[in-house]
């Protein structure tokens, strides 16, 4: 497998496609392509994105997604990041748009899913119905959809299989406990309102004392959920909302009864960690291709340090690295049997055909 990106910030995205196609044939590492996976801001109009990349590269072989930022190897853009991939054995890209079949697939594909982001449904409840391993994440923006074909898909997770491509996967988290650890006693869906017999907004409150109050000082501080029996940390949450003397919100479920602590990480810790996942995953695969979902929050804690992930990953791992800023990472669970929601999380994927 041969990968190649390439990436435009023009505000007109028919501009940025031809940029982008100018690129590619000025570029003399292959001619052609076997398939494209467009990250696109979505600051251009959703009705543009499919008639316009059919035009300019005369193909129906290709997904886009809606991402506020996307990866282009070591550079983070802000328009359109195009990867292109040129299998050089039996590998192939399957568009699968009923998750039912992933579940039901007996085969050792790769199955990276992107889910599209609309205020008004959730569908992470039908992602972590998934019965198999997904790696992927839900797509950036106010409204954030998946095009492909004539399709705009605003509900549905839609899957890229990759064929006769070997894996490794790693996530990385980074964050330190700290404090004591708390049972969360009422709990709907998000929304968490009493903790160890006290109201979970007078908590986060007291953490946001000494702060300008906004809620993104406590993403330097997620809420961790531990696993009983193990004291593994099962899944790390972000702080989204407050609503005083009644419930705080995160970026994902909370089991009721579930054991949380508090958190610390900064930047160094984030890449530290990043670090010693990048070289687990050396150890088992040489990849020709990276792919990392990485949520918004993380970048934001990342500060002035958001390149120096993947040039982490990059240097490591010796291989192209594409991906975006999500609202929501989607990996395997702890033993690899059906797929689960994270926040905070840089979630990598890495791919070498067969």
């Amino acid at each position: 497998m041969r990968v190649n990106l390439f990436k435009s910030e023009n505000e007109i995205f028919y501009l940025a496609l031809e940029e982008i196609f100018e690129q590619f044939n000025e570029n003399l590492f292959f001619e052609d392509f076997d398939f494209i996976i467009f990250a696109v801001s979505p600051k251009y109009d959703p009705v543009d994105i499919n008639p316009t990349i059919q035009k300019i590269f005369n193909t129906k072989k290709y997904l886009a997604f809606n991402a506020i930022n996307a990866f282009s190897n070591i550079e983070v853009g802000s328009g359109v990041v195009a990867l292109f991939i040129k299998f050089e054995k039996e590998g192939k890209i399957n568009i699968i748009s009923d998750i039912k079949t992933i579940s039901n697939n007996n085969n050792n594909n790769v199955n990276v899913i992107l889910v599209p982001f609309n205020p008004e449904h959730c569908v992470c409840d039908v992602v972590t119905d998934i019965k198999k391993p997904v790696i992927g994440g839900i797509c950036s923006g106010d409204e954030a959809y998946i095009y492909y074909d004539n399709v705009i898909e605003k509900d549905k997770p839609v899957i890229l299989e990759f064929e006769n491509v070997e894996y490794q996967f790693g996530i990385s988290l980074g964050y330190k406990p700290i404090g004591p650890t708390y049972k969360v006693q009422v709990v709907k869906n998000n929304k968490v309102y009493v903790i160890d017999y006290e109201d979970a907004s007078l908590i986060a409150k007291h953490l946001l004392n000494n702060t300008d109050g906004n809620i993104t000082n406590l993403w330097y501080s997620p809420l961790l959920v531990v696993s009983d029996k193990s004291g593994y940390v099962d899944v790390v949450r972000t702080f989204k909302d407050i609503k005083d003397n009644e419930y705080v919100e995160f970026f994902g479920k909370i089991p009721k009864n579930s054991h949380v602590k508090l958190s610390f990480a900064n930047n160094d810790m984030l890449i530290k960690e990043d670090e010693r996942v990048a070289r687990e995953i050396k150890q088992n695969l040489a990849p020709e291709l990276v792919l990392n979902f990485s949520c918004v929050a993380r970048q934001f804690i990342l500060e002035e340090k958001e390149k120096e992930e993947n040039i982490t990953y990059s240097k490591i791992l010796n291989a192209p690295v594409f991906g975006f800023f999500t609202y929501g990472e989607i990996g395997p669970n702890y033993h690899h049997t059906s797929a689960k929601l994270y926040n905070q999380s840089s979630l990598i994927v890495a791919l070498k055909e067969k």
